[in-house]
Order: C-alpha cells, then structure tokens, then sequence
C-alpha cells in the first residue's frame, strides 16, 4: 500500500493525465466539426445579406436567385400548427401519466410513447401521407398542404412534450400535493393550482424540445 503521500501524488499525476486525454479528445471531436462550420461559412458568406432572408427564391430553376423566405414563413406555420395540436395533447397525457401512474392503461400509454419517440421522421411522412394527404384510401384528401405537415410534425411533438412533463411533474415534492390534499383542497385544485405551476419550467423545457425537434424535421418531411 502506498504512503500518504505518494499516495497523494499518484492520484496529482492521474488527474493530469485524465484531463489532458480529455482535452484531446475533445479537440479530437471537435475540430472536424469546427472546420466544417468554417468551410460552409468561408463558401457562402458572399450570399449572406438582410435580402437573403427577406426575399423569395426567384429564377430558373427555382432557387437559384433570390432568398429562403418561403422556407422561414413555411416552417413558422408549421410549427405553430404542430404545437397547436401537440401541447395540449402532450400536457394532458403528461398529467395522466403522473396522476394515474400505477394503473395499465397509464403503463401501456407510457409503453407506446417510449416507442413513438424512437420512430423515424419518414415513417412519420409516410403515414402523414397516407392519412392526410394521398387520394387514396380513407384519409382526409388534403393534398399536400401546410395543414397535413403540420399535423404530422404534431404527432412527432407528442411524445416529447408527454415524457418530458410527466418527469417534470413527478419531480415537484409528494409532500407538497400531500399537504394540499390534507388541507381540503380537491385532486383538480392541487393540479391547477400547485403541481402545474411548480412543473412549469420543465413543462416549457419539454416544448422547447419538441419545438427544436420538430424544427429538425421539417425538411426531410
């Protein structure tokens, strides 16, 4: 067994090395990343101007002049469309997984929105497709549409918003809603009034999340 002291300087010497392996690996993983970004920029930075986002593509073929504003307007009206029908949905599941959590038909919920999250966003196009837009079938017949895309990322959205708020509201402290419920206050006071309010900020978090995620999405789709 080593001394005090040069025990004490094993442990100096392996944090060194520890912290400098990582620092490598670090600028290991970074630096493609890094000169990726600075290639993209160097190559494009003469287009970069105020009428870039301001305009919309224009020529022949179509893009080849012209800015991206279709595309910004385009997936602000999707989002706002996914998050229309998502937050909602994704809150109310999240507070039925929290309140109701020991019961099966909660367990199965959780089951299936554990396994919507890892589903690809082209097999969400292709049943989107199929559902909202194909003229085949049952579906609604829309065509392809800002609402059907819309609809489609909303579905995506879901399960992030339900997860993330159901985590955040089994975070707010049991004695919290035990001590409300003990003071007389009903099941839809405490939920309203204090589980809610205290789980907000990851409430919001978990929209944020499935905002970007959906954000992400929108070309593929």
């Amino acid at each position: 067994m080593l001394p005090e002291k040069g025990l004490s300087l094993y442990r100096q010497v392996r944090n060194v090395l520890l912290g400098t392996l990582t620092a490598f690996a670090f600028v290991l993983a970074v630096t493609p990343l890094l000169a990726i970004i600075w290639v993209a920029y160097d190559r494009g930075k003469s287009a970069l101007s105020l009428a870039f986002v301001t305009t919309m593509p224009s020529g022949f073929p179509v893009g080849i002049d012209g800015g991206i504003l279709n595309g910004i307007v385009g997936s602000l009206i999707l989002i706002i469309i996914a998050s229309l029908l998502s937050v909602p949905v994704g809150i109310w599941a999240g507070l039925f997984l929290w309140d109701q959590s020991h019961t099966r038909l909660a367990k199965t919920t959780r089951l299936l929105s554990d396994l919507l999250l890892g589903v690809p966003s082209v097999i969400w196009g292709v049943v989107g497709y199929f559902v909202f837009s194909t003229n085949t079938g049952y579906g609604f017949h829309w065509g392809f549409s800002g609402l059907a895309a819309g609809l489609t990322l909303g579905f995506i959205m879901i399960p992030i918003v339900t997860r993330v708020t159901e985590q955040a509201l089994r975070d707010v402290p049991r004695s919290y809603i035990e001590g409300a419920l003990a003071l007389g206050a009903s099941r839809f006071q405490v939920v309203r009034g204090l589980a809610i309010p205290a789980a907000i900020t990851g409430i919001g978090t978990g929209i944020l999340l499935g905002v970007l995620n959906v954000l992400g999405q929108t070309a593929p789709l």
